[in-house]
């Protein structure tokens, strides 16, 4: 949630995923692939998107959900306007 997406956000979900990380406010921002869930495709889908031409879902920053069809929440973020 520091409004940008890099190699620090897969590294947190790998983290949250398999090492006891404590979990983000907003799930739905950790659904990195947009398939209504939070797992290993997450951290890939970021990792393609950041090294090789791979591309996720609107928004990257703040904002809603635009296919909000999942049971994922999210706690507004008070940095975004």
């Amino acid at each position: 949630l520091d409004g940008g997406v890099d190699i620090g956000d897969a590294v947190f979900l790998l983290a949250e995923l398999f090492s006891g990380q404590v979990p983000l406010t907003c799930a739905d921002a950790c659904d990195a692939n947009d398939d209504g869930g939070k797992d290993i495709g997450d951290p890939i889908a970021i990792l393609a998107f950041l090294f090789s031409g791979g591309t996720i879902p609107a928004p990257t920053l703040c904002g809603m959900d635009p296919t909000d069809l999942d049971a994922l929440d999210c706690v507004i973020d008070p940095s975004c306007p």
